[in-house]
């Protein structure tokens, strides 16, 4: 993992339920990109999502690819291998998921 403008965002609320989780958050000019990183069975699981600053905040958009690359690289250790899960996204269609092979 690499030096980074994404940052961290404490869990204190519920690390206690979720130990394994780590969430992140990354300005952008239009909102503001959150990434919630997690292991399930041993495996890499990054989701990214896009939220607009303006009233109502609101999910318009989904992460465009060079969000999304950014976010893994600066997040996921080099050596994880990771694909885009189509058959994983959200109802709202506004979050993307990465998962280790």
């Amino acid at each position: 993992m690499h030096e980074t403008d994404w940052q961290h965002v404490p869990t204190d609320l519920f690390g206690s339920l979720l130990p394994d989780v780590d969430v992140f958050t990354r300005f952008t000019f239009d909102g503001e990109l959150r990434a919630v990183r997690r292991r399930d069975d041993g495996r890499w699981v990054l989701s990214v999502t896009h939220t607009r600053l303006r009233r109502p905040r609101r999910r318009e958009r989904v992460p465009n690819w060079w969000e999304l690359s950014d976010a893994r690289w600066q997040l996921l250790p080099e050596n994880a291998t990771v694909v885009l899960r189509l058959d994983s996204i959200d109802a709202d269609a506004t979050t993307l998921h990465l998962r280790e092979l």
